[in-house]
């Protein structure tokens, strides 16, 4: 894209360089392309000027996420900094990370990237955000990307899944206690973040699975796991539970997304990323701006009170599909919007046309 460069700052008062986890991403980027770790990076530095001068910027970058500053008492400067800058008139980028998130009160000029959250509630100045993650097909699994898109036709659609799934009483009791906690140190100012809808994800999982491994007009392909990636976290266990994940959805055409601890799906963006195609459980849940296309024609959307009727919902929706051509246009949508470079360069754009 060729593009003249946006010019970025960010305030050194304001950066912690040894509190790496809470950088802002796009200060992630440059690090690691400084470093020449890979040409992902490479491509939205070649549309980016870091500048010394605050004068000499278009966009404000705040460097650290909302969450650090909370944790350290220094919100109020953060907040100071967005304002002054939206008296100069200039945007700022900013993140608000974590299960919970925090809405910011910061003037409209200040662009909050954010994962969780709720899409009903979503200020104007938010923008949802991606998971990004390597390239599961070229860079996890070793593969050309064509030779992932093979199905066998004639076959019932296959819906995948491998992870955690707890279910019963005392799971959805034990959940939704630990959002009324959460909420109540948000509500007595113990701990900074939103207030969350008290519900039970695990059950909801669970309950969209069973209707699925119960229907006669779909195969089940699940692996359950007790613990999370299987209980031993060693490296070892770590690339073997990886392949068997992304194994499970080579084998699947369709794979069941629901939120967890937060609002948001990370599994919805390596489904995406796969070129399959996401069962989307919606619990208000914020999804990101897909420039113009319509997110029903690359998902299966089934409202949290429909999950009974999940199956016939899915089977409606893929009437008349090619699965193939469906999973090469999920794999574009992911490649064009949700791939790291790719989604900055388009919001790059957006900040050129506005």
């Amino acid at each position: 894209m060729s593009m003249t460069k946006i010019k970025i700052w960010y305030p050194e008062k304001l950066f912690d360089k040894n509190q790496r986890n809470s950088w802002f991403e796009l200060i992630k980027s440059k690090e690691r392309f400084e470093r020449k770790q890979n040409q992902i990076d490479g491509s939205i530095q070649n549309q980016i000027e870091w500048v010394d001068s605050a004068d000499s910027a278009d966009v404000y970058v705040l460097p650290q996420d909302w969450g650090y500053y909370y944790s350290i008492n220094r919100q109020v400067d953060a907040i100071k900094f967005c304002k002054e800058a939206f008296k100069k008139g200039v945007t700022v980028l900013s993140n608000s990370g974590g299960d919970q998130g925090i809405t910011v009160p910061v003037p409209e000029n200040t662009i909050v990237y954010r994962q969780s959250g709720y899409r009903s509630k979503r200020k104007a100045n938010e923008r949802t955000i991606p998971f990004f993650l390597s390239d599961p097909i070229t860079s996890l699994l070793k593969m050309e990307e064509e030779s992932a898109f093979q199905i066998q036709n004639g076959q019932l659609p296959v819906v995948g899944f491998c992870g955690m799934s707890p279910h019963g009483f005392q799971i959805a009791i034990k959940e939704r206690l630990q959002i009324i906690h959460r909420n109540l140190k948000s509500i007595l100012k113990i701990k900074t973040g939103d207030l969350q809808q008290i519900l039970s994800s695990s059950n909801l999982r669970y309950q969209t699975l069973e209707v699925f491994r119960n229907s006669k007009k779909f195969k089940a392909n699940y692996i359950i796991r007790k613990k999370y990636r299987g209980g031993i976290q060693t490296s070892e266990n770590r690339k073997k539970t990886t392949k068997e994940y992304y194994d499970n959805q080579l084998e699947s055409n369709l794979i069941v997304c629901v939120r967890g601890v937060g609002n948001f799906s990370l599994r919805f963006f390596e489904t995406l990323g796969m070129g399959r195609i996401p069962i989307f459980i919606d619990t208000d849940s914020p999804l990101p701006d897909i420039g113009g296309r319509n997110w029903k024609d690359y998902i299966i959307w089934i409202d949290k009170s429909e999950i009974s009727s999940s199956a016939e919902i899915a089977e409606n929706w893929l009437k008349g599909r090619d699965m193939r051509a469906q999973q090469r246009l999920n794999r574009k949508l992911w490649v064009d919007c949700f791939r790291l470079d790719n989604f900055w360069i388009n919001e790059f754009k957006r900040f050129k046309n506005n």
